[in-house]
């Protein structure tokens, strides 16, 4: 697997340092369809997948 910044060495999403920066104004929409099957949606809402904790990220 690549190198993530937003993952620390336990694999668990962390903020990442994005040094001084002016202000500004930003705006995003994002929309998405995801089909599962039920064993999978029980993993994930549990956080027991191989991934660890799908909706954190």
């Amino acid at each position: 697997m690549s190198e993530l910044t937003h993952l620390n060495t336990a694999e668990e999403v962390h903020m990442v340092e994005v040094g001084d920066r002016p202000n500004s104004r930003r705006q995003a929409t994002a929309e998405g369809y995801i089909e599962i099957g039920v064993e999978l949606l029980e993993q994930v809402l549990s956080g027991n997948t191989k991934m660890g904790e799908v909706l954190a990220a």
